[in-house]
């Protein structure tokens, strides 16, 4: 259901419909206390009104939120239909369109929008998600990237992943992906990390990511980096999958 607002001292209303209903307001102030609650706004401008008036009251509301604005305009002014339509209105009606008309042009203007808003919404949802998928060992970025990973490689980038921006110490990584409680080599140990960290990161490379999404915290560990992803693609959320394409939560790592 879209509410909208209408502003005029006649108490004109919209046409009923099943998705779409029109409040009116006699004072302009009432309605910009309530913008909140409204999808779009009317404003009847009628003949020998003030024109600026209306003016003021388009940029008044278009200052507190983007919401569509049709003007109802009975003066046939060809001038105050411009200066409306560059202050922001999007579309400036005379007595020719019915209320019937308008309510149908309304309705197809919110539809396109919330058509859009839901798009937008769902590609910065895709675009936002970087896949560890241990299920074929690989890391899916956007824009189609997929880098295979070895299964060591794999296990230490979902290690990292539960723990965004915040550092592994050699211990933790040593334990973890080599299954090995305690390594008394410690030149061995780092070594090993060192050189897995090389070839995933020389991945990432040949695929134009930041080597730098592994990043080294001197003589501590590493961490997975997730401003660089918002510095490279404008995403920084990571989804772990499991073996069947499930989410990890993070205890379950």
């Amino acid at each position: 259901m879209y509410t909208i607002g209408i502003i005029n001292d006649q108490n004109i209303s919209l046409p009923e419909t099943l998705n779409l209903r029109g409040v009116f307001f006699s004072d302009p102030k009432d309605m910009l206390l309530q913008l909140e609650k409204v999808d779009g706004v009317i404003i009847y401008q009628k003949e020998g009104q003030n024109s600026n008036t209306v003016f003021d009251l388009v940029l008044s509301i278009k200052k507190q939120r983007r919401l569509p604005i049709w003007i109802r305009d009975e003066t046939e002014s060809a001038i105050n239909r411009k200066l409306n339509l560059e202050l922001g209105a999007i579309g400036v009606l005379d007595k020719r369109i019915s209320e019937e008309e308008l309510v149908v042009m309304i309705k197809n203007i919110l539809n396109l929008l919330d058509s859009r808003l839901i798009g937008n919404i769902k590609n910065s949802a895709e675009e936002s998600l970087l896949k560890l998928n241990n299920q074929n060992h690989s890391m899916e970025l956007p824009n189609n990237i997929e880098i295979r990973l070895t299964n060591l490689e794999s296990k230490l980038l979902e290690l990292l992943a539960t723990r965004l921006n915040q550092v592994f110490t050699y211990d933790e990584i040593y334990h973890q992906v080599w299954s090995i409680e305690k390594e008394t080599d410690e030149a061995k140990k780092k070594y090993r990390i060192a050189n897995m960290i090389f070839h995933v990161r020389s991945k990432f490379i040949q695929q134009g990511i930041e080597p730098e999404l592994l990043r080294t915290v001197r003589s501590v560990g590493y961490l997975l980096d997730t401003n660089v992803l918002n510095d490279t693609f404008g995403i920084g959320e990571v989804s772990v999958l499991d073996a069947n394409g499930n989410e990890y939560q993070n205890d379950q790592l």
